[in-house]
């Protein structure tokens, strides 16, 4: 059956505007990206700021800054997350705990990755007691991706950070961001700190190549259909 030019100009059209839409978008996610990645490497090496100096900030300026923190871990609340360890992809947990401040109000510190069968607070020693003093990195509560298994608070099972779920389990009023709680002095005790993601990945330029090359690609095939069409019907 011939195809007529009209409906392959239809069909064509739309699927070409999709692909370079789809480059256009990667294109504005590098820019992006790119602007995450120079802010990132711009307050890391800055001096660590107070909680409250933090809190002052605009909620978009907070991410990736170093903080002190003084407070009391709430060990008996602590939430495990199923998380890979940043720096070998070795699966097990980032264990989530709750500090609380002076204010009685809360602040999650990420405490850093155990091994799976570390998960449970019973099956390490050394939690810290009493009031102490933690140094890391702010990050913002991270939205839930599309794949993320769901929470279940009464089994400790964490997926995602949910600030409303992980509220109500620690029982107090949690601040609106995450600390990342640095290394300590031994890299082989755990829970194992410095859970930050320093290499952010970065293929949106890769991305964007490869959606405008596919535009370019169904271009020049709809080009010879349309001229095979064309010379088929001059000859009819």
């Amino acid at each position: 059956m011939r195809q007529s030019p009209i409906v392959m100009t239809l069909i064509a059209l739309p699927m070409l505007a999709l692909l370079v839409g789809l480059g256009v978008w990667q294109l504005d996610r590098l820019s992006w990206k790119r602007d995450v990645i120079a802010a990132m490497e711009q307050r890391m090496g800055e001096a660590p700021l107070e909680l409250e100096e933090i809190l002052a900030l605009p909620a978009d300026q907070r991410s990736w800054r170093p903080v002190r923190v003084v407070g009391t871990f709430l060990n008996d609340r602590e939430m495990p997350l199923y998380r890979p360890a940043v720096d070998g992809g070795d699966v097990g947990y980032h264990i989530i705990t709750p500090l609380l401040l002076a204010d009685g109000r809360a602040v999650l510190v990420n405490r850093g990755w155990v091994p799976p069968e570390k998960k449970l607070a019973a099956s390490r020693t050394g939690s810290p007691e009493g009031q102490v003093w933690v140094t890391g990195i702010v990050r913002a509560f991270s939205e839930r991706t599309a794949f993320a298994n769901d929470n279940d608070p009464a089994a400790g099972e964490w997926f995602w950070i949910d600030p409303d779920a992980m509220a109500d389990v620690a029982g107090v009023p949690l601040l609106p961001l995450v600390v990342v709680a640095d290394q300590g002095s031994d890299p082989q005790q755990l829970p194992r700190g410095g859970q930050v993601r320093l290499d952010l990945p970065n293929h949106h330029l890769q991305y964007a190549i490869t959606w405008f090359a596919l535009a370019a690609v169904m271009l020049v095939i709809y080009g010879i259909l349309l001229v095979r069409t064309l010379r088929r019907k001059g000859s009819s």
